[in-house]
């Protein structure tokens, strides 16, 4: 299931998946929730839980259809004299128990023709709701698993760096600095079962090289 899993979010990122399993575990499940899985089920199915995953996938599949047409909608181009341009763009969720979010991305670039350098960044938000395994999922002999006060994640993230390409363009080095700041962040606790994290930070370095 998870191999599938992956093979679906390579061929067709952002898909609903729902797994279904005769053997799970918490493992199972917290690997493939993180993995992307919209939800995760265990057999013998009851009918009632089934319609009410699959209605909610279901769901969340044109949510994310229109947030892509409006995305594209709103998103706009800004170009100067072919040095500088930038693209900017919202995004507005709407969900059942998390309310409304709007969201968005700005990312400005410079060229500077003469020397074969970009210098680019990108600066934005983003929101995600729990799932409903991370809501509702039954507790077990260790201890509770699913958590119905949990919180979306919400952050902002940038990044800034470089590219300069080399040797008539077949070359192209890049160096980046990125951060993002998360509120609410969930993870999975043993002994609490899914918990919202205050607060989070991720940030480094990263260069790439092409031939």
């Amino acid at each position: 299931g998870i191999a599938l899993l992956e093979e679906i979010q390579r061929e067709q990122p952002g898909a609903c998946v729902v797994l279904m399993t005769a053997h799970g575990s918490i493992d199972s499940a917290v690997e493939a929730m993180r993995k992307g899985a919209f939800d995760y089920l265990t057999k013998p199915l009851e009918k009632d839980e089934l319609l009410l995953v699959l209605r909610r996938a279901m769901e969340r599949t044109a949510l994310v259809r229109e947030n892509r047409m409006l995305h594209e909608q709103l998103q706009d181009r800004f170009r100067l004299g072919g040095v500088f341009h930038a693209t900017a763009g919202l995004r507005l969720d709407s969900q059942s128990r998390t309310g409304t979010a709007l969201t968005w991305r700005l990312a400005p670039a410079l060229v500077i023709g003469k020397v074969g350098m970009k210098v680019k960044a990108t600066i934005g938000t983003a929101f995600k709701s729990p799932s409903l395994y991370q809501l509702f999922a039954p507790g077990t002999f260790w201890g509770p698993v699913g958590n119905e006060a949990l919180l979306p994640e919400k952050s902002i993230g940038w990044d800034a760096g470089l590219e300069q390409s080399l040797a008539g363009g077949s070359v192209l080095l890049g160096l980046s600095y990125f951060r993002s700041d998360f509120r609410n962040l969930i993870d999975y606790d043993y002994v609490r079962g899914y918990v919202n994290i205050g607060r989070a930070r991720t940030r480094g370095l990263e260069a790439s090289a092409e031939a």
